[in-house]
């Protein structure tokens, strides 16, 4: 589905939702963060050197099938792009997910890949850390994540993602 608005006044910042008045008076409200965040997602889809990073991921864990590898990828990159609302939100936390990290790391190793991949999508580099934050409980990042990704994502969310709405996750990275 695509909108065309013409004559239309923008209410509102970025980091919130938008009002948008159309010409007829109607006051229509849209969240901005779930369409770019959609948007990003398709095109890191399109972006993503799939075989490469499958390939790493592979070399790292020989236990992991193509098959799994590749779903695996789908919901990293599902989880990848809401970082920069977690960035825009005063650095929010976004809890990753064991099964994903493997996929992360395959493609990490691939510096040059990686390094380019970031800076076309994001104009950023996404740095890889752990965060033991005492401030911040992991269950409670973990439950935070999935409803942001729900919200976006609705009944599309990846179902490997689903995890993070027990906050039952054993992996401390959060970005």
């Amino acid at each position: 589905m695509v909108f065309v608005i013409k004559d239309c006044t923008i209410i509102g910042g970025l980091n919130q939702l938008m009002k948008i008045q159309l010409r007829d008076n109607d006051v229509n409200t849209i969240d901005l963060w779930k369409v770019s965040t959609r948007i990003l997602h398709k095109k890191l889809l399109d972006s993503v050197p799939r075989e490469l990073v499958v390939f790493g991921a592979r070399k790292l864990n020989p236990n992991l099938n193509e098959g799994r590898a590749n779903e695996l990828l789908d919901a990293l990159l599902q989880w990848m792009s809401c970082i920069p609302y977690a960035k825009a939100q005063a650095g929010k936390a976004m809890q990753m997910i064991e099964t994903m990290d493997d996929l992360w790391h395959g493609f990490i190793i691939n510096t040059r890949e990686y390094d380019k991949f970031c800076n076309e999508n994001f104009g950023y580099f996404i740095h890889h850390g752990t965060v033991n934050d005492p401030e911040r409980d992991r269950k409670e990042t973990a439950v935070e994540t999935y409803a942001f990704l729900k919200e976006v994502y609705g009944d599309g969310i990846h179902p490997e993602l689903e995890i993070l709405k027990t906050g039952e996750v054993k992996c401390c990275y959060r970005y």
